[in-house]
């Protein structure tokens, strides 16, 4: 009966776990963290190379070499974006709190990242004798969560 459900595609509960205590598996931990791992690096990696594919074609509409010869075809025109940012003097307003004025930057980053929870980037791997789901989170709970977010009601 095992095999049937496994085949359809059923979770089913592992034996030694008690229902009334939550485990937290290491073996699922380490999932979660090489699956979050993967996914920052792939966006972190993606956005310069589309940063220097819109100089580059921003240049050549509009008929400009510089960003063009920074480097290799203009490889090196992002490593001196963040260069430059990095020398860039930081200051805070008088009137602004610290700790929000260089918190509101990150806080623009969760709801780009947390996009991508729910996307999934293939159906699953078996290592190790089980299975793991390629995406962070199930998207019946991302649906939820973005119904919650946006304060939808849902009565009948």
């Amino acid at each position: 009966m095992e095999k049937v459900l496994h085949a359809l595609g059923v979770q089913v509960p592992l034996p030694q776990a008690k229902k009334s205590e939550v485990a937290l598996d290491l073996f699922e931990v380490i999932a979660v963290a090489c699956k979050l791992v993967f996914v920052l690096v792939v966006i972190l990696t993606a956005v310069p190379f589309l940063v220097w594919f819109e100089r580059r074609g921003s240049a050549w509409i509009q008929g400009r070499v510089g960003p063009n010869r920074v480097g290799p075809f203009g490889f090196l025109q992002p490593i001196a974006d963040v260069m430059k940012f990095v020398m860039k003097e930081h200051f805070v307003p008088k009137e602004a709190s610290a700790f929000y004025y260089h918190l509101a930057p990150a806080l623009t980053l969760v709801a780009p990242l947390a996009a991508f929870a729910v996307i999934p980037f293939g159906s699953q791997i078996i290592l190790a004798g089980r299975s793991i789901p390629l995406q962070i989170t199930q998207l019946d709970v991302g649906v939820l969560r973005c119904w919650h977010l946006r304060g939808l009601k849902c009565t009948r």
